[in-house]
């Protein structure tokens, strides 16, 4: 619907980096050219993700964990939101940085997938904070590593798990665009208004409340972004063999 809007600067798609850069490489036909049809405006947020566990599982940091199932290739499963989603292809990356083989339990959604964690179905998940956060601080799930390459406002006391897996990190994110060929004047000037918003106190505030941190950057920068990860998620999708269901 954006794509074929007016770029008169009145219709913007927030999106995030699964929708953008990732279901690209999942569809033969997603429907929109990632780069042709759109102009980046600003970036907006970065999510937090993390590796979760239903709190009776053995492991309580990433290296137990790798130990683990090191130990027992195959007998612990994960559960993601499905195949080729974000959490799906982020868990495979874990597992090939760690060295391990876990077995893939594909849900129909986030929620599906956490809350089968929570009742102890499955062992671990990769979720994002805005699915997780409010298990994590019930005691329903524990914390085993932050996905992002830094430590998370939302849970500044729990490592990342590039602390224990070297190189390892993600920083997936959500930004604003608008139809190809919007005009630089527009865009430069809600670019200007994206930046002045992320410097609210109360923006800030609720985008932590979800697990979320403000991501500042400039029209420019997202398009070097959305080049940049394109490449690198087609990579992982062709590396994992994900499918979408």
């Amino acid at each position: 619907a954006t794509a074929r809007a007016r770029n008169d600067g009145y219709t913007l798609m927030l999106t995030a980096d699964s929708a953008h850069v990732i279901g690209p490489a999942l569809y033969k036909n997603p429907g929109f050219d990632p780069v042709k049809d759109f102009t980046p405006v600003a970036p907006v947020a970065t999510a937090g993700y993390v590796l979760v566990a239903h709190p009776s599982f053995p492991a309580n940091t990433v290296a137990e964990m790798v130990a683990l199932a090191k130990a027992s290739p195959g007998k612990y499963s994960i559960a993601s939101a499905g195949n080729g989603t974000l959490n799906h292809l982020i868990g495979e990356m874990l597992q090939k940085a760690a060295g391990i083989q876990l077995q893939h339990i594909p849900y129909k959604g986030s929620a599906a997938a956490a809350t089968d964690v929570v009742g102890g179905q499955v062992p671990l998940s990769v979720q994002s904070l805005p699915s997780a956060i409010a298990f994590i601080k019930a005691g329903k799930l524990k914390v085993l590593g932050v996905v992002n390459e830094k430590r998370v406002a939302a849970l500044p006391d729990a490592p990342t798990i590039g602390e224990t897996i070297k190189g390892f990190g993600q920083a997936p994110w959500y930004a604003l665009f608008a139809p190809a060929g919007t005009p630089a004047p527009i865009v430069a000037q809600l670019q200007a208004e994206v930046a002045r918003a992320l410097e609210h106190k109360d923006v800030v505030e609720k985008l932590a409340t979800v697990g979320c941190e403000p991501f500042k950057g400039t029209a420019a920068q997202l398009a070097a972004l959305v080049q940049s990860d394109l490449p690198k998620w087609s990579r992982v999708v062709k590396d994992t063999g994900a499918t979408v269901d």
